[in-house]
């Protein structure tokens, strides 16, 4: 009996799913902490800025996704469209420090969070950059 790799085509041999990133799953342990910082805000501060932040890492998931399932020549701009909400995601978590939203411990672990996400998805487009070569 053969083994189900074996007789996969070449179209379906692709088992990666984007939900198996590093970088999604970076996005997401993000968004649920984020989440979770969301609901100790002040409430002038919860609709604006916090709010935003969720917005803005869900940004960065839309991104994730647009460039797994885009072809080719798409990939790049839509990984930079997710870079582009991580900048928005450092500047809100610099703005929450600033306003003292939270402590040294939280800012450190959300600093964390999103350094690994931005690593993880500056890898991915150094790869791709390579792949186009």
């Amino acid at each position: 009996m053969k083994r189900q790799a074996d007789v996969m085509t070449a179209d379906t041999k692709r088992h990666i799913r984007c939900e198996d990133l590093k970088c999604y799953k970076a996005t997401l342990d993000m968004l649920v902490y984020a989440t979770q910082l969301l609901n100790h805000m002040p409430r002038e501060l919860r609709y604006t800025l916090g709010h935003r932040t969720i917005e803005d890492i869900h940004g960065i998931m839309r991104g994730i996704y647009r460039t797994f399932y885009a072809d080719e020549e798409r990939k790049r701009e839509s990984l930079d469209r997710a870079l582009d909400s991580m900048v928005d995601v450092m500047a809100d978590c610099r703005v929450m420090y600033a306003l003292r939203m939270y402590n040294d411990n939280v800012n450190m672990h959300l600093a964390e969070q999103v350094a690994t996400t931005d690593t993880n998805l500056s890898k991915w487009r150094n790869s791709l950059r390579k792949n186009a070569r």
